[in-house]
């Protein structure tokens, strides 16, 4: 299974991955976000989605959102 991160053009966000909050608006939580490949990731909960990634409908902390994208396995085939 595949965690993959956002692309560097979308990633360069002013957020710090390491204490879980947004430098810019202080937001902490996350949401699992899916692309067109089935790749799965986080993304913080506030902000505008990144082009070409959709919810996968559910939130929560950062941790919590790894854990329940280790909890699916590879679900790049279930389109």
């Amino acid at each position: 299974m595949r965690l993959d991160a956002l692309p560097s053009s979308v990633a360069d966000t002013g957020f710090d991955e390491d204490r879980g909050v947004s430098q810019v608006s202080g937001e902490t939580g996350f949401k699992v976000v899916r692309n067109e490949f089935g790749h799965v990731s986080i993304w913080p909960a506030g902000r505008a989605q990144a082009p070409g990634w959709h919810d996968h409908g559910f939130s929560g902390t950062r941790e919590r959102c790894l854990e329940h994208i280790a909890e699916l396995g590879d679900v790049r085939n279930e389109r």
